[in-house]
């Protein structure tokens, strides 16, 4: 993905309980993934961890990219930026 001149290092897929549902799980790390050079999507398939989840009740997917960036002594750093999608998980997939 190269938008805006932005190259990921790498991108996590996280699983997230909204704050108005307990909101007190940590984000539970699905797949973290390194684009090949040039790529402009990623494909892959994931199974969800078994946990305690709550059948029929919201969560959150979360993308986020981790991208290097150069700091203003010239030395690289990594900026985060990403994407968020409601999902609910149903009792066939738990």
């Amino acid at each position: 993905m190269n938008t805006f001149g932005i190259r990921p290092a790498f991108t996590d897929y996280t699983l997230e309980v909204p704050v108005g549902n307990n909101g007190f799980e940590p984000r539970i790390v699905l797949a973290r993934r390194t684009l090949a050079p040039g790529a402009t999507s990623d494909d892959f398939t994931v199974t969800i961890p078994h946990w305690d989840y709550i059948a029929n009740s919201g969560y959150t997917l979360i993308l986020t990219d981790t991208y290097p960036v150069t700091g203003t002594d010239g030395s690289t750093l990594y900026i985060e930026g990403g994407v968020e999608d409601p999902i609910t998980l149903n009792p066939p997939s738990l």
